[in-house]
């Protein structure tokens, strides 16, 4: 089974293609009634061989959103709610579990609505499929190493299941609710209160200057909000006893504010930088966007995402649109699915097509020009 990409106009596609297997009571009904939960398609033939080409447009792929995300109990959790509910709808059609494609790169986010999950249906693709969710947990392993022990852990006993056939997706979901219970039973107060008993009296020296009604302790929770708010009052007083101490020094003088000295160091600095960066972005248009200089590994382009390196105003640019990738001395660029497409020299980048980037290539991000330098 080979998984390409290709993109026209305005429509981006996953092409997967497979033996010219017989048409099966799924595929016929899935020709005519469309199903939410699952990526639109439709097939072709091709040298002996049926091309199902899946309308990815406007859709990011599970692998592209958790590069952007750090993995935690709370998006496990919220992943595996998510495909579970496009399971359940999958079941009132009668659909086979193992005829779903289920990886990081064919499960697919709405780019607008994070919590709606696409599957991809493949027929008779449970001959080539890993045992359930097997491939799904081992991305997830590898991108958690070095995380959390208690997280690390937990992903490896996601995957020990996941390897085993008769594992259910359920079972991988209550696996994750215990593990949120447990942590959330830990989060417990350790002097819990007793409203039978009246609250013992502490003896605290006068020079504190606290009143009676302080002198409680309900909780540790309460110990460490008067500790804070006791090094609070004290900063406070020694910003108010500096006011005064100036206050006092005053003349009526005018106030002088001297100029900053000249440094010569950050300029030196930032041209060292510059010069051993060597990728960048000059802005070719009139609409106000910045120059950028690539100076991350990953440096990632979108519209108004602060996790973007780029952050491009246009509405035509998607807010994960694309990235460039330094390996070694080279450039690559890389559409990430966006809805306008990226186009190098007016060439149409498909998704996932990494492209080596040379000196004045022109590059379109959507309806926004730059040239790299």
């Amino acid at each position: 089974m080979n998984i390409s990409y290709k993109r026209t106009l305005r429509e981006s596609y996953m092409v997967v293609e497979k033996g010219d297997d017989p048409i099966n009571y799924e595929e016929r009904m899935l020709k005519e009634n469309e199903i939410r939960s699952l990526l639109s398609f439709y097939t072709m033939q091709s040298d002996g061989k049926t091309q199902f080409w899946y309308d990815i447009s406007g859709k990011q792929s599970l692998k592209d959103y958790l590069e952007k995300e750090k993995i935690s109990l709370a998006l496990l959790e919220r992943m595996l709610t998510c495909i579970m509910i496009a399971f359940d709808e999958l079941h009132k059609y009668l659909i086979r579990d193992d005829n779903i494609l289920l990886g990081p790169e064919t499960v697919y986010l709405n780019r607008q609505d994070q919590l709606r999950v696409f599957l991809c249906y493949c027929p008779n693709a449970a001959v080539h499929n890993k045992p359930f969710f097997q491939e799904m947990m081992e991305y997830v392993v590898e991108k958690v190493s070095g995380e959390e022990e208690e997280l690390v852990q937990l992903c490896y006993r996601l995957y020990e299941m996941s390897m085993q056939s008769d594992t259910t997706l359920r079972e991988l979901h209550e696996l994750v609710e215990s593990e949120i219970q447990s942590q959330m039973d830990k989060v417990i107060v350790e002097e819990p209160i007793d409203f039978l008993q009246p609250p013992q009296e502490i003896s605290i020296p006068e020079q504190i200057g606290q009143d009676k009604e302080d002198i409680y302790y309900v909780s540790p929770w309460e110990k460490m909000l008067q500790q804070v708010n006791k090094k609070g009052q004290g900063i406070l007083e020694m910003i108010t006893g500096w006011g005064r101490h100036k206050t006092s020094q005053e003349t009526k003088e005018d106030f002088v504010i001297e100029p900053a000295p000249e440094v010569t160091q950050p300029t030196q600095l930032l041209y060292q930088e510059s010069r051993a960066c060597q990728g960048r972005l000059l802005y070719q248009g009139t609409k106000g966007e910045k120059d950028y200089i690539i100076s991350k590994a990953c440096f990632r382009i979108g519209h108004g995402d602060m996790s973007n390196d780029a952050c491009l105003s246009s509405d035509a640019v998607s807010h994960s649109h694309a990235k460039i990738e330094k390996q070694e001395e080279s450039y690559y660029i890389e559409d990430l699915n966006s809805t306008n497409g990226t186009y190098v020299n007016g060439q149409p980048l498909s998704y996932t097509e990494k492209r080596k980037l040379k000196p004045m290539d022109f590059i379109h991000f959507a309806d926004v020009s730059y040239m790299f330098l």
